[in-house]
């Protein structure tokens, strides 16, 4: 057999503490995703979407180079 849990109702200065420290930790976690000053997460990770584009743009038109060097040696 379970033992029964029963709700311990707050009071009205745990409740405020409560919600006081669970929105500083929502403010915490904002930060660090939008950044404070510094780039964020979300900036950080616009910077390597760039990246990562510039870099398949330079290896497409590598390939497309190559493939033409080489047909143009094979003729």
């Amino acid at each position: 057999m379970t033992p029964e849990i029963k709700a311990v109702p707050l009071r009205d200065e745990d409740f405020r503490l409560m919600v006081v420290q669970k929105l500083s930790r929502l403010e915490t976690l904002l930060t660090d995703l939008a950044g404070n000053g510094r780039p964020g997460r979300i900036q950080r990770l616009e910077d390597r979407v760039r990246l990562h584009d510039r870099v398949l743009w330079m290896a497409t038109g590598a390939g497309a180079l190559a493939g033409w060097l080489v047909r143009e040696m094979l003729r």
